[in-house]
């Protein structure tokens, strides 16, 4: 916080172990059970005859080993997801899957189908869906043949394409919450000892662009919760209404400051980092107020490419026109000394826009670029950050933001929230 001046187990031991053990003709049977810790029961008959359908176009696929632990791990995943399942939305899925998976002429994808299928899904539970099938497939690539590995995959890469190209945005403000949205990923907690989560975050995707940003509500002032939900929630409305560009960023935030400057002027306030990615042109601009900051990580090595708004004198002057070296980035990190803020989004004279600084700069394949409070900098010495980013860059971006988060909950005194975004 700057200052002025679960996801659920899987529970489906059982399950498994029964449909290893009687086959697929108890699958109708066991849809309806309810086995701890996931709502499988259905409420209605309408439901019930539904995943009977569902079960009986299973059955038909037996010979498919593909078929069985694919439509194992996504209906676990779904009814953890949606915890009431809507048959409809089933059926619709595990249909799209089973003709592509019995497609025995070659590897060709009915996109549509699949895409209809699968638009119903909001971005997050289309992701889930595709890590829980891949987490199928490796776990299974032992004993499948060829043309069921090569079907399999060719599925995957099919979903990737229509989660890549789904439009979607969210405003999140939550006291522990973990986002896996495809090559960004968000992590949240303010359970040191904080009683508001003043911390917020957003994400949106549209097209070629990728916007992730982070925002902590100033202290010392009431309402920074109200302050930081209000600016995420203005920046997207704008990125979602118009045809936007990269270089619209700054004008962006400048409507998110004068959002929450209209709440009350002299009470609100919020930093803001945020990243866009412009995946046409291989271009990251990244813009910034206050103590929110944001870092490249490329080859093993991690860069600053923001610096903190505040009053250590000791700082480069002006906004950075490239990142600065890791022995730079790691003397200023670690100095953290808790000095207080010079510009923030809200509380400025009304005729004054927020001082904000913006880089663009060219991404490479294997970037990651994190945006993060300083509730985790500010506690993290910046060599145990690369090491984490070095240890976890192989993994999803929602895997690298938990890690994150986990290891600086170990000392933090004050909210975090990381947004990671792999290249």
């Amino acid at each position: 916080m700057g200052r002025v001046g679960s996801v659920k187990g899987s529970g489906l031991t059982k399950y498994r172990a029964a449909i290893n053990t009687l086959g697929f003709a108890s699958i109708s049977f066991l849809l309806n059970v309810r086995v701890t810790g996931v709502f499988i029961a259905s409420k209605s008959q309408e439901e019930n005859e539904a995943l009977r359908r569902i079960a009986a176009k299973i059955i038909n696929k037996r010979e498919k080993e593909v078929v069985k632990y694919a439509l194992d791990k996504l209906a676990d995943r779904i009814l953890n997801i949606t915890g009431d399942p809507n048959p409809a939305k089933l059926e619709a899925i595990f249909t799209a899957l089973i003709d592509i998976l019995g497609n025995k002429d070659g590897i060709t994808i009915d996109t549509d189908k699949t895409k209809h299928a699968f638009s119903s899904l909001p971005l997050p539970d289309i992701w889930r869906s595709i890590r829980a099938f891949s987490g199928a497939v490796q776990s299974k690539s032992g004993t499948w043949d060829k043309d069921n590995i090569a079907l399999a995959n060719a599925f995957i890469s099919a979903l990737q394409e229509i989660a890549n190209s789904t439009p979607y945005s969210q405003v999140i403000q939550s006291t522990s919450a973990i986002f896996d949205l495809g090559n960004c990923g968000i992590a949240t907690n303010c359970s040191n000892g904080r009683p508001n989560q003043e911390d917020a975050a957003c994400f949106a995707q549209k097209g070629k662009l990728i916007l992730a940003a982070v925002f902590d509500g100033i202290g010392g002032f009431p309402k920074g919760e109200v302050a930081s939900r209000s600016a995420a929630t203005a920046l997207l409305s704008f990125f979602n209404k118009i045809n936007f560009i990269p270089q619209l960023i700054k004008e962006a935030i400048v409507k998110a400051h004068l959002f929450v400057q209209a709440m009350d002027p002299r009470k609100v306030g919020t930093t803001c980092a945020a990243i866009l990615i412009d995946s046409e042109r291989s271009e990251v601009t990244i813009a910034h107020a206050g103590d929110s900051l944001v870092y490249l990580y490329r080859n093993a090595q991690l860069f600053l490419t923001t610096l903190p708004h505040n009053n250590d004198r000791s700082l480069p002057l002006g906004p950075l026109k490239q990142p600065l070296d890791e022995q730079a980035s790691c003397r200023i990190q670690n100095k953290n000394e808790g000095f207080p803020i010079t510009t923030y989004l809200g509380v400025q004279s009304m005729d004054a826009p927020p001082f904000l600084d913006t880089l663009s700069i060219p991404v490479l394949p294997g970037d990651i670029l994190i945006a993060c409070t300083d509730g985790l900098y500010g506690y993290m010495r910046f060599e145990k950050m690369r090491g984490l980013i070095q240890t976890f860059h192989d993994f999803t971006a929602a895997q690298i933001a938990e890690a994150l988060l986990f290891h600086g909950l170990k000392t933090s005194k004050d909210n975090i929230t990381v947004a990671v975004v792999k290249i």
